[in-house]
């Protein structure tokens, strides 16, 4: 298995620039549809890359590709839920879906596959071996159920390369791969020009935001068991007396689909009486979120290359993270945060407190996290990552 790269200039001795339709099945924005659009924005005009949308649910991707001025195409993509009438609409339409990208792909004259999304999305890989083109699959879960394990273990020989979102994801799927398959680890971008404290937000925050008037520990992203948010309820509940001046704010959508999850946390909360953690739903611009924050928790069960985390990191955040995905890489105890294995809201609550009871660590702590985002997980380093991998692929086609 081919770790590392080196930084070869783009297509040596191809002249002709090379074309890149980067699919996805899911249109939800969350963040492998950020990864993609800021990557393709990002990417030098010899890599003509196209975005292949799903058309449903996938308007605020939309939206974001309309305002970064990026290529894409939308395609009839059904998707895996457990909703009745979309899982028959999967079974009926998969194979024609897949065909049809077959015929998008030969007719495009695409160079190279991506396929974002991770192990579940498996049609632009079936869809690149049949129109010849080469294949390269981003993975990006450190977990996924046995089915998902065994599709994926048998569609993996049809892929030419991989793509792992972090180590934590490589260990996971190195065993069902072939190892002598081109593969590289490129953890997911954040902007650092665009999350930095030093700048003003010119968005104007959610009204229930601005009307909180105590300190903030923050977590974004979407609603969803995965996130651990009846955990993060636990801690809240713990950190009462510990922490009276602060608040718990969870940022983020709540799809059709989480709605029941969503009502059992506020069922929960209701019961255990806490008026210490709101529900903010999303924000308008989540830097001014993360730059008002003392503390960016994570609760995940599982993560590979949190974006969130990353974002917060760069706006100076300390952060409190279990122990999940390439975290640790990035969050080092006593260094810009903590790490906490344990799933105990004791644990997390008085590591909090340890964080904020001391101003120089404070500090200590943000600059520090700041500083590991620079360096570490700029869009800058991932669009030179990503360069490789193409580079590599893309030459090898050609020879």
């Amino acid at each position: 298995m081919i770790d590392s790269i080196p930084d070869n200039s783009l297509t040596q001795g191809v002249n002709r620039p090379m074309r890149v339709a980067n699919i996805i099945e899911e249109g939800k924005l969350g963040g492998p549809q950020i990864r993609m659009a800021m990557v393709a924005k990002a990417l030098p005009e010899n890599i003509e890359t196209t975005l292949i949308i799903p058309r449903s649910n996938s308007k605020k991707f939309l939206q974001l590709c309309h305002k970064l001025n990026i290529r894409y195409k939308t395609v009839y993509l059904s998707r895996i839920t457990k909703q009745l009438l979309p899982a028959l609409a999967y079974i009926s339409f998969s194979l024609f879906e897949i065909l049809y990208l077959a015929y998008l792909f030969r007719k495009e004259k695409y160079d190279l596959i991506h396929v974002s999304g991770g192990s579940w999305q498996y049609k632009g890989v079936i869809a690149g071996y049949l129109s010849n083109c080469k294949v390269i699959w981003h993975l990006n879960d450190t977990y996924k159920p046995k089915i998902f394990r065994l599709i994926f273990s048998s569609l993996a020989p049809l892929a030419d390369g991989y793509i792992f979102a972090s180590e934590r994801t490589k260990e996971y799927y190195q065993a069902m791969i072939d190892p002598s398959k081109a593969s590289f680890v490129i953890p997911a971008p954040v902007d650092t020009v665009k999350f930095d404290p030093d700048i003003e937000s010119e968005a104007i925050l959610n009204e229930k935001y601005t009307e909180i008037k105590k300190k903030i520990i923050a977590t974004v992203g979407n609603v969803n068991p995965v996130k651990g948010l009846d955990f993060l309820i636990d801690i809240a509940s713990e950190a009462r007396s510990l922490l009276p001046e602060h608040h718990f704010i969870i940022a983020g959508p709540i799809s059709v689909r989480q709605e029941k999850y969503y009502s059992l946390l506020m069922r929960k909360i209701r019961a255990l009486g806490l008026k210490n953690i709101s529900f903010l739903g999303p924000v308008s611009d989540v830097r001014s979120l993360l730059k008002a924050a003392d503390v960016y928790l994570c609760t995940s069960k599982f993560e590979s290359s949190p974006l969130s985390v990353w974002e917060a990191m760069a706006m100076k955040c300390p952060v409190v993270s279990t122990n999940v995905g390439d975290v640790p890489l990035y969050v080092k105890d006593r260094v810009n945060g903590f790490i906490v294995s344990e799933r105990s809201p004791k644990i997390f609550a008085s590591r909090i407190k340890q964080i904020l009871s001391s101003p120089n660590d404070f500090e200590f702590f943000g600059i520090n996290s700041r500083r590991i985002a620079v360096k570490h997980l700029d869009i800058k380093i991932c669009v030179r990552k990503h360069i490789n991998a193409y580079d590599f692929m893309f030459v090898n086609k050609i020879t």
